[in-house]
């Protein structure tokens, strides 16, 4: 993991067998991301699949713009 441009979340993305299309996301926040390295495997701990999603479905919403009732 490169922390050198120091970013608050790293995306991820662990590619199909056949290298042509993503398999799922990772959605990792620097807070937990505590290791240089990270590999990503068929089956990882739980402590990596928390992140796991297997579209940017989520990411994205949360990315939305929202309407704040009584904001100006």
């Amino acid at each position: 993991m490169d922390a050198g441009l120091n970013p608050d979340i790293t995306v991820a993305v662990r590619m199909a067998a056949d290298n042509q299309s993503p398999l799922d996301y990772y959605l990792l926040p620097s807070l937990d991301m505590t290791f240089e390295k990270l590999l990503l495997a068929e089956d990882n701990p739980v402590s990596l699949d928390t992140y796991r999603f297997v579209t940017l479905d989520f990411f994205f919403g949360m990315a939305q713009r929202a309407r704040i009732p009584g904001a100006a």
